[in-house]
């Protein structure tokens, strides 16, 4: 497209400013999230991708809007101009569009009901997919959480019944020695934990917050697990 006078539009970046467990079963097409568990994550994503983000026209949108009065504000302050946002958010969108317009499978909200789909779609599209198999999967169900940092995973039925605990992206490679339920195990899977812990614990590398952070919950896991072992050795 062009504009008056013959300049071209600039680039157009489409932000979701939600969560990434609500971009997962809902959004609208091409729209990047920060792939956030918490909002005030946004900051941090923002000071990353700032220079990718200049001289392109933004565009973000969350549920209801309040979000994105902080996020704009904050792009605003760091020197984006062309910074826009869906006004009242992907509910007040789906009430201007009963069959759902642009937007593509379930709406999260923050109530009982959960999510929530538009009332005319023709037909709901299962956009979130299951994070083990990758089976079409949206149901947000409680309980379906990572059991090292308690992030909400979407889990179909059939994985979830194969799985004793869950963990999510981020943890997956202590799936085999993390574990929030410790007394199923015999002391010496126990201890056979502690040296896998142990091990990742001393070749933990990456940025120093990160860094720490993650010696923060492997130290964590370790001293539960002693716990657990003492408790054995005591006849508990």
């Amino acid at each position: 497209a062009s504009r008056e006078g013959g300049g071209k539009a600039p680039p157009l970046v489409v932000l979701d400013i939600r969560n990434e467990i609500e971009h997962k079963i809902g959004r609208f097409p091409t729209a990047v999230s920060p792939e956030m568990r918490v909002t005030s994550e946004f900051k941090a994503w923002a000071d990353a991708n700032m220079e990718g983000l200049r001289g392109k026209k933004v565009l973000m949108y969350c549920t209801g809007g309040v979000r994105c009065e902080k996020a704009s504000a904050y792009l605003r302050q760091q020197g984006l101009e062309d910074v826009n946002q869906l006004s009242g958010g992907i509910h007040r969108y789906l009430e201007a569009f009963p069959d759902s317009g642009l937007f593509q499978g379930k709406n999260f909200v923050f109530d009982a009901r959960v999510t929530m789909t538009a009332e005319a779609a023709p037909q709901h599209q299962v956009v979130g997919r299951c994070e083990e198999c990758s089976t079409p999967w949206d149901q947000v169900r409680a309980g379906d959480l990572c059991c090292v940092c308690r992030a909400v995973l979407l889990i179909c039925p059939t994985c979830r019944d194969a799985l004793a605990e869950l963990h999510c992206k981020d943890h997956r490679h202590l799936k085999d020695c993390y574990f929030w339920f410790l007394d199923v195990f015999t002391p010496d899977q126990l201890r056979s934990q502690a040296v896998a812990l142990e091990a990742l614990l001393h070749g933990s590398t990456g940025p120093a917050n990160a860094t720490q952070g993650r010696r923060r919950t492997l130290r964590r896991q370790l001293d539960r697990i002693a716990a657990r072992l003492k408790a054995l050795e005591n006849g508990a």
